[in-house]
């Protein structure tokens, strides 16, 4: 469709471009949604820098885009950034610039294709779980771009961050005339991760002198059905003075005597005045028209339900906590690499692709833990019940056979036996798995928590890294926590201590905390395994069993 420049005055499209200068520059893949936007803009008064769409990117693309922005025309000056995007070209590079763009300006993006994909049986845990939309999640997290789900939180937010700071914290204050609205706006506040303001007893007394005694004069403040515009006045005015109060909703439902435009006005000047984000919900229709407008012409954010409201300052306060984190570092790895471990993994997958095997077998992966230096139970591969039952007498009971093919799901198919402490059982549980094949005998570990850790592939981002709850549920409880790699160790910190699996990790009633350094490091040496060799697309331990004293791989599937 073109581009539009409003600092030249120049409309390079085939549309009718908005005529208000803004800050907000945008990137468009949809040339109608563009005319949809430009109307939009016009209509509720929003200015706009640079409009870009991009069509089929055969020539330009987005990193284009935001790489001309970044070096030549972004100011100090925050300038939000939307993009519509129906894929993104490439993913190392997007997550670079947007980790510089977003420090300082806002950048938010619709991005359609959430629908799994039919899953390939010879895919891991980690490759059915890491899904392309919880990877573009992660990605986009690393990088402090604000995910849109639908297209009315890309046009809010497009509006919000036109006319708005972003809240400095997550407190919220309700002023309304109805309670029913203002106890369903506080649910709203809580489900999006905001909270509602704590007023001092000097605010609480300047409410309660000057509002009726029948209004409430917590938060929300209700200044009940009857109030007029200097009613309003005084109780946003002292709110908004209140240093723990970050942003303001201001709803109104139209009573006979309610002073809309008066009340409009009256809400302009206070924010104005204190400059702090406010919103506003005139819920109805037609009767609050002439009000909206008068919000909208002097950026304040008017919208049809209050929900939408709050939902718009989370996401900015989202924004806002991002630029707020100090940039991460990757610092180098305790875990350093093994000498000639990188030859000799290349060497196993040569062996591999020459028998034209996608994945490792038992033998070799345990012989890629040994190269990089993993702490593994006692195991070996045996061919007899008489070799099982020598390696049983020798480390002793419980021990888990397991068949020593190539098997991704080892459990779903009957290839593992665990729990043997008998010779009994052993040879039983021997004459099962030797049916699928080789065997292969394992030490077994009695204690501690077990959890996942996981790499795959991803097309567009590259290595991406996933923790969670691991074993045999790990699919069904789901603890999906992705990092793009590379990462610094306080990126793995987070993503354990973000993780389901932290409880238990951490003295689930009264159970041993377990070594944390230990699981870190190999959380580490899972992700420098799969940085270090582009050939393995997927690269998973699971079980980990992390204890109070280590953390040991007990398992583990190579995909290639």
């Amino acid at each position: 469709m073109g581009f539009a420049n409003n600092t030249l005055k120049l409309n390079a499209t085939f549309g009718k471009s908005v005529s208000l200068l803004g800050k907000l520059r945008f990137i468009s893949q949809s040339g109608a949604l563009a005319s949809s936007l430009f109307d939009w803009f016009e209509t509720n008064q929003i200015g706009i820098n640079q409009f870009v769409t991009i069509g089929n990117k055969a020539v330009l693309n987005e990193c284009d885009i935001l790489d001309y922005w970044f070096n030549e025309e972004l100011k100090t000056e925050s300038e939000p950034i939307g993009m519509y995007l129906e894929s993104i070209s490439d993913g190392k590079r997007f997550i670079e610039l947007a980790s510089k763009i977003s420090k300082n300006h806002p950048m938010f993006i619709l991005k359609p294709g959430k629908s799994e994909q039919s899953q390939n049986a010879m895919r891991s845990h980690t490759g059915s779980i890491a899904g392309e939309d919880a990877v573009l999640e992660a990605a986009l997290a690393s990088c402090g771009v604000i995910r849109c789900h639908d297209i009315e939180e890309l046009f809010n937010l497009c509006g919000a961050f036109s006319k708005l700071t972003a809240p400095k914290s997550a407190s919220v204050a309700i002023v309304s005339n109805a309670g029913g609205p203002a106890v369903i706006t506080s649910d709203a506040v809580s489900e999006f991760g905001l909270e509602l303001a704590s007023f001092d007893d000097k605010t609480h007394k300047i409410l309660a002198d000057n509002l009726p005694r029948e209004s409430n004069i917590l938060d929300p403040i209700d200044v009940l059905g009857d109030a007029l515009a200097d009613r309003y006045k005084i109780a946003i005015d002292t709110v908004l003075s209140q240093d723990s109060v970050s942003s303001l909703v201001v709803i109104l439902t139209p009573q006979v005597m309610s002073e809309i435009e008066k009340t409009a006005q009256t809400i302009v000047e206070l924010s104005q005045k204190y400059k702090k984000p406010v919103v506003c919900s005139f819920i109805g229709g037609k009767v609050s028209t002439d009000a909206n407008q008068i919000l909208t012409k002097n950026n304040v954010m008017a919208f049809n339900y209050p929900e939408s409201a709050v939902k718009t300052l989370s996401l900015m306060f989202k924004w806002r906590k991002w630029s707020n984190l100090s940039v991460s570092n990757l610092a180098a790895a305790s875990f350093a690499i093994p000498v000639d471990s990188v030859d000799q993994t290349i060497n196993l997958i040569r062996q591999a692709k020459n028998d034209n095997r996608k994945t490792l077998t038992a033998a070799e992966i345990t012989n890629l833990l040994t190269l990089w230096k993993f702490e593994t139970p006692p195991a070996k591969n045996v061919s007899t019940i008489e070799e099982a039952t020598e390696f049983t007498n020798s480390v002793g009971w419980p021990v888990v056979l397991k068949t020593a093919t190539q098997m991704l799901h080892k459990t779903d198919l009957g290839g593992i036996e665990k729990n043997i402490y008998s010779h009994e059982h052993l040879e039983n549980a021997f004459k099962k798995i030797a049916v699928l094949g080789g065997v292969f005998i394992q030490k077994q570990i009695t204690e501690g928590v077990e959890v996942i850790v996981g790499t795959k592939t991803d097309t567009v981002f590259g290595k991406v890294l996933l923790f969670g709850v691991g074993g045999t549920f790990v699919e069904f409880i789901s603890d999906k926590n992705l990092l793009v790699l590379p990462a610094s160790h306080e990126d793995i910190e987070n993503l354990v201590k973000n993780s389901k699996a932290f409880k238990l990790l951490n003295g689930y009633r009264h159970s041993d905390v377990v070594n944390f350094g230990k699981l870190h490091e190999l959380i580490r040496k899972v992700a420098v395994v799969a940085e270090q060799i582009s050939e393995i697309q997927e690269f998973e331990v699971n079980p980990v069993i992390s204890t109070a004293n280590n953390a040991w791989a007990i398992d583990a599937k190579v995909v290639l």
